[in-house]
This record gives structure tokens, C-alpha cells and sequence, in this order.
């Protein structure tokens, strides 16, 4: 297993964690009302801070060693090929928040602010899971056919 194929499961697992975490958290509590309650956004940003920092330290401790980066043309089109699915998914995450708030709010001419949060949050965590999955299915799909 390569060290980008072991960084794209860890970012799989810890994204999907986190945008789970979010969605429990916002069910537990009216979505017009988290923005009033400091302990909800205390916990969100907990949620952000936290993964992160996991992330950060998976990258740190599967960094190579030495002299040991290897990589070959199957890798570097698989990234490419998984920056694609991460665009789209991000474009279509982007077209589905302007659609639903636009629908929601059209009467006001204006959304409430509390929905820049979601959209950059969620719009970042499916950007990570998007990369992953697409370089899990790059190399999946690779060995498959090999």
C-alpha cells in the first residue's frame, strides 16, 4: 500500500468522522438556533480543530522518510484523475447550497449569515472525502485491471 493510498483512508475516516460529527450535532439542535448557542458552536469548532490537527499528524507520522519518495505514472494520474472527482464534487456541492438557499430565501433577497459556516465547512469536507475516495478507486481499479 502506497503512502498516498494510506493518507487517502486516513483522510476518508477522519472527514467522514467529522461530517458525521457535524450532522449528529445539528440534528440535536434547530439549525436556525445552533448560531445562538455558544456550547453547540464551541463544540463545532471543537469537531474542525480537532480533526484537523488528526489529519495533520497522520500526514506528519506517514510523511516518507529519507530518500524513500517513490512514485510512477500510476500515481501521479491517479491524483489527477482524483483532483476531478474533487472539483466536481465541490461544483456540485457548491450548485446544491446556491440552489436550496436561494430557494429558501428568495422572498428575502438575503441569507442569513450563519449559512457562510455551513457552506464552507461542508464544501471543505466533501473536497477531502471527494480526493479520497477518487485516489481509494484510482488504485482499486488499477489493481483490479492489472
Amino acid at each position: 500500500m502506497t503512502i498516498q493510498l494510506k493518507r487517502a483512508w486516513a483522510a476518508l475516516i477522519i472527514a467522514t468522522a467529522m461530517l458525521v460529527s457535524v450532522v449528529v450535532l445539528l440534528l440535536r439542535m434547530d439549525t436556525n438556533l445552533w448560531c445562538l448557542d455558544e456550547s453547540t458552536r464551541h463544540a463545532m469548532y471543537g469537531i474542525f480543530i480537532v480533526g484537523g490537527l488528526l489529519y495533520g499528524l497522520v500526514v506528519l507520522l506517514m510523511r516518507p522518510r529519507g530518500h524513500q519518495v517513490q512514485t510512477d505514472e500510476r500515481d501521479t494520474v491517479i491524483r489527477r484523475k482524483a483532483m476531478v472527482v474533487q472539483w466536481w464534487a465541490v461544483f456540485v456541492t457548491t450548485l446544491v447550497w446556491a440552489n436550496a438557499l436561494t430557494k429558501m430565501y428568495y422572498e428575502e433577497c438575503a441569507v442569513p449569515v450563519k449559512y457562510l459556516w455551513f457552506i464552507f465547512w461542508s464544501t471543505v469536507l466533501i473536497s477531502l472525502i471527494a480526493q479520497s475516495a477518487g485516489i481509494i478507486i484510482g488504485y482499486w481499479k488499477v489493481d483490479c485491471h492489472e
